[in-house]
């Protein structure tokens, strides 16, 4: 009876922490200021790294490539991911009714019941994923933007680093060992 409640809890948990991360803001315009010819011109990182792609020093503008073309890998690996994710929460929560039915059925089996506590763990890690994500994005592509003004080869690796950091983060709160 309660499991409507477990799922809105759920995510309104989520709403309020990547709120709380982002300070209600969109990382839609992170900031980045490009001053071209006296003009300045507001912009995201990846915008700022396609415009400086067109700089007069090589080395920067090889940088700058590598990170606009991870920035537009990390895009489409991304929508991806979060393409899988919308349909697998529509889908356990199409099924939810089910599994609430079921609940009494498998418990009076064997003491246990297996199906709540799968659709649990995955309903939970497919809507705390996000958080992780934005944290990691968070961290990284900031510190890119800070540095790569002054250490490309940091930028690059930062940038090069969050799908690494996504392992790691699913590895260390054991979100990969999966139901």
């Amino acid at each position: 009876f309660f499991l409507h409640y477990i799922m809105s809890f759920t995510l309104t948990m989520v709403n309020s922490v990547n709120n709380a991360l982002t300070g209600g803001q969109t990382y839609q315009s992170n900031g980045v200021v490009i001053e071209v010819d006296g003009a300045k011109y507001a912009t995201n990182f990846m915008g700022a790294a396609r415009f400086m792609v067109q700089s007069k020093d090589t080395v920067e503008r090889f940088g700058y490539m590598l990170i606009y073309w991870a920035l537009v890998a990390y895009t489409v690996i991304f929508t991806w991911h979060y393409l899988k994710r919308v349909l697998m929460m529509a889908f356990l929560t199409i099924i939810a009714p089910l599994v609430a039915l079921t609940y009494p059925i498998d418990k009076i089996g064997d003491g246990k019941a297996q199906a709540f506590s799968m659709w649990l763990k995955e309903y939970v890690y497919n809507a705390l994923i996000q958080p992780f994500h934005l944290i990691i994005y968070m961290i990284f592509v900031g510190s890119a933007i800070d540095f790569a003004k002054t250490n490309m080869i940091y930028a690059i690796v930062a940038v090069g680093f969050i799908l690494p950091a996504e392992k790691l983060l699913k590895k260390m709160f054991g979100f990969d060992k999966g139901p």
